[in-house]
């Protein structure tokens, strides 16, 4: 049996409303902003992925688009963000990993659509 997961969604540290303008107002620092990410992993990792490894698990997100997320934000440090990010899933990585290559184009059009 299949398991469909969206990081981010399914666990909830706190209200996604709240903690989206949160972020958008109030985080100073991109590395306070990482840290959030991370236990964000980190509880969805203990609740959904952890306890589901014996399933197949089709993950819209995940901890490639974080990294790629904080580098995107200014972190120049690699090596520190995949040893962060294997610390919160206890070395667990993903078997596979599928990337969707879509032009910069079809990028914008799904970025004006998510407001």
């Amino acid at each position: 049996m299949t398991l469909s997961s969206q990081e981010s969604r399914e666990v909830q540290i706190s209200e996604r409303e709240l903690e989206q303008s949160y972020f958008e107002e109030n985080l100073s620092s991109n590395v306070t902003e990482t840290f959030l990410f991370l236990a964000d992993r980190a509880e969805h990792f203990q609740k959904v992925i952890k306890p589901n490894q014996n399933r197949l698990i089709v993950s819209d997100r995940g901890f490639i688009s974080g990294i790629a997320y904080s580098m995107a934000r200014g972190e120049k440090n690699l090596d520190r963000l995949i040893e962060l990010n294997r610390y919160v899933m206890e070395g667990i990585l993903p078997d596979l990993v599928i990337f969707f290559e879509i032009s910069e184009k079809e990028l914008i059009n799904r970025l004006s659509k998510k407001n």
